[in-house]
């Protein structure tokens, strides 16, 4: 019922999302859970898509973390909180909520040439860590070989579970503990 969702929602965070930040989002993104990232599980997924120009993202995305932090302030008494901070070089933004038990920490920033989103902060730096570490990848599973990773090149999308491995862990319960810990703990 709304004519144009994206233009209420530019006028509310004071952004062009559609010049700023939609166009220079890039054609190339992925999602991948990992040891890396927060010890594997649930909690340890993370998102990227190329950008096109990291300032233009980074400001559009800075701009409305700003307005998402003062509407927060002015009605949700101090429970919800966009906290900025610079990690590994790369300013990281998370989405807290203090005095809730609430086990997510929403976190993006944008690094190198991606804007890389995740669950928690401790699986979005240790993606980047990883990517600007240039270490192996998912071509260096020995099951994802198994499994004829040879035909990568002309793939426009890729799905593996390295099933062995996901099983019978206990990391993202914990990981929904610890973050919900975290943020009862905080104060308002």
């Amino acid at each position: 019922g709304l004519e144009d969702p994206i233009g209420m929602l530019s006028s509310l965070f004071g952004v062009d999302l559609e010049a700023e930040l939609f166009a220079n989002l890039g054609d190339t993104g992925g999602g991948y859970m990992s040891d890396h990232t927060g010890g594997g599980g649930l909690m340890s997924t993370v998102g990227f898509i190329s950008v096109k120009d990291a300032d233009a993202v980074h400001g559009a995305l800075q701009q409305v973390a700003t307005t998402l932090n003062a509407m927060a302030g002015e009605h949700a008494d101090g429970y919800v909180r966009v906290h900025e901070r610079e990690v590994a070089g790369h300013p990281l933004t998370t989405l807290t909520f203090p005095g809730l038990p609430i086990p997510l920490e929403l976190s993006w920033t944008v690094a190198g040439n991606h804007l890389w989103m995740g669950a928690t902060p401790q699986a979005v730096v240790p993606a980047i860590d990883y990517a600007e570490g240039g270490g192996p990848g998912l071509t260096a599973n020995p099951r994802f070989k198994e499994l004829g990773s040879k035909g990568l090149k002309d793939a426009t999308a890729i799905a593996f579970y390295d099933s062995p491995r996901l099983a019978g862990r206990g990391y993202g319960m914990v990981s929904l503990g610890m973050s919900a810990l975290a943020n009862a703990m905080r104060s308002p």
